[in-house]
């Protein structure tokens, strides 16, 4: 989970300070879908997997990309509060 780790710094010092409750409430709460690239690894995270996966020195990317999938429609028993800590 060094990934998720590093990640989270990274967000800190941008003032965003719990990426890995709303990557929780996206997933798992809304099912939706997220892809993380960061340095020489990226995430891709639904609500039935998650990988991380390394790249090479190669492919090393310079920032943070991010890129969410929403559903359209939701679970009307959808909470936010439950997922706030």
């Amino acid at each position: 989970m060094l990934f998720l780790e590093n990640l989270q710094k990274i967000f800190q010092k941008a003032g965003v300070f719990d990426i890995s409750t709303s990557i929780k409430m996206l997933v798992k709460g809304l099912k939706g879908k997220i892809f993380i690239l960061s340095g020489k690894a990226f995430l891709y995270q639904n609500f039935q997997k998650q990988e991380i996966i390394k790249l090479s020195e190669k492919h090393y990317y310079k920032g943070c990309y991010i890129a969410i999938r929403l559903p359209m429609c939701f679970d009307s028993q959808f909470n936010f509060y439950d997922y706030i800590e």
